[in-house]
C-alpha cells in the first residue's frame, strides 16, 4: 500500500523545496498542498479536485501521478470513474443545404402562363359559339376587338401570376435559410484560453455526471476548443488565469475556483 501523503512530502523535501515553492509552481494553495501531504482530503472540495490537485502536484515533483491517483481512488473513492479515459470522439456532420429553389421559379411561372393561355383559349372559343348577327361587317369588327381585348387581359393576368409566384418562391427560400440559421444557433462552441498562468481544467458534457471531455492542466498561452449541442460543466481551479470565448463572445471567469455551467447565454456558477 502506498502512503500518498508521505510520498509527496518526502519527494518535496528530498528536492529541497518548501511548501511555498510548490504553491508558486503549481498555483495550488498551500492549505490544499498540506492537505494532500497529510491525507486530510476533506479540506479539499470534492474528489474531483483532490485527484486534479494530486495529479498536478505529483507531476511537479516528478512522481508517478497515475499511480498516486489510482491509489487514492481505490482507498477513498472506489466508485469514481477514471476521468482520464476520454470517450471516442463523436463525428458530427452537417446536413446538406437544400438545392436552390430558383430553378423552381421558372417552372412555376411557365405552368402559370400555360394555365392562363388555356383559360383564354377556352373563353375565346365560348365567344365564337355565340349567335352571329345579320350584319357581317359589324360581327367581324366585334370579334376582332374582343380578341384583342382578351389577349391584353391574358397578358396582364400572366404577368400578375408570374410576379406572385416569384414572390412566393423567394419567401420560401428565405424561410429555408431562416431554418438553417436557427439550427446553427443551437450549437455551442467554447474556447478556453490560458492567458496569465497555468490552470487545472475538467470539462464534462451536460452535467456533473456526464461524459468527461477534458481533464488536465492547461499551460500558459495554451487553448482548447469544445463544440457540442449540450451544455458544458466545467471545474476551473484557477479562474483568473483563463478566459472563455462562448460562441465568439469573451467572458472573464470570476474568482474563486469552482464549478461552472456553460451555455450559449454565458457561464453560471453552480
Amino acid at each position: 500500500m502506498i502512503e500518498i501523503g508521505n510520498t509527496l512530502r518526502e519527494a518535496r523535501t528530498r528536492q529541497g523545496l518548501s511548501i511555498h515553492d510548490a504553491e508558486e509552481a503549481t498555483k495550488i494553495r498551500t492549505r490544499y498542498l498540506q492537505a494532500l501531504e497529510e491525507e486530510d482530503f476533506e479540506v479539499i472540495p470534492g474528489s474531483t479536485f483532490v485527484m486534479g490537485f494530486m495529479r498536478t502536484y505529483a507531476s511537479y515533483l516528478g512522481l508517478d501521478a497515475d499511480m498516486l491517483v489510482e491509489e487514492y481512488r481505490n482507498r477513498y473513492d472506489p466508485r469514481y470513474l477514471d476521468a482520464h479515459r476520454l470517450p471516442t470522439t463523436r463525428v458530427r456532420t452537417r446536413s446538406a443545404r437544400p438545392p436552390s429553389s430558383r430553378s423552381n421559379y421558372v417552372v412555376v411561372a411557365i405552368l402559370a402562363l400555360i394555365i392562363i393561355l388555356v383559360l383564354a383559349w377556352i373563353g375565346w372559343g365560348n365567344r365564337t359559339k355565340s349567335p352571329a348577327t345579320m350584319e357581317t361587317p359589324s360581327t367581324t369588327t366585334t370579334r376582332s376587338v374582343s380578341t384583342t381585348t382578351l389577349s391584353g387581359a391574358a397578358a396582364t393576368d400572366a404577368t400578375t401570376a408570374v410576379t406572385t409566384t416569384a414572390t412566393t418562391g423567394e419567401g420560401a427560400g428565405d424561410a429555408s435559410e431562416g431554418d438553417n440559421q436557427a439550427q446553427d444557433q443551437g450549437e455551442l462552441t467554447v474556447v478556453v484560453e490560458a492567458q496569465n498562468d497555468r490552470c487545472y481544467l475538467m470539462v464534462r458534457e451536460d452535467s456533473g455526471s456526464g461524459r468527461t471531455l477534458y481533464s488536465q492542466t492547461l499551460n500558459e498561452n495554451e487553448e482548447v476548443t469544445f463544440t457540442t449541442d449540450d451544455v458544458l460543466w466545467m471545474n476551473i481551479a484557477n479562474p483568473s488565469a483563463v478566459v472563455l470565448v462562448i460562441n465568439g463572445s469573451r467572458h472573464e471567469v470570476p474568482e474563486p475556483y469552482g464549478i461552472f455551467k456553460v451555455t450559449a447565454a454565458g457561464l453560471e456558477r453552480l
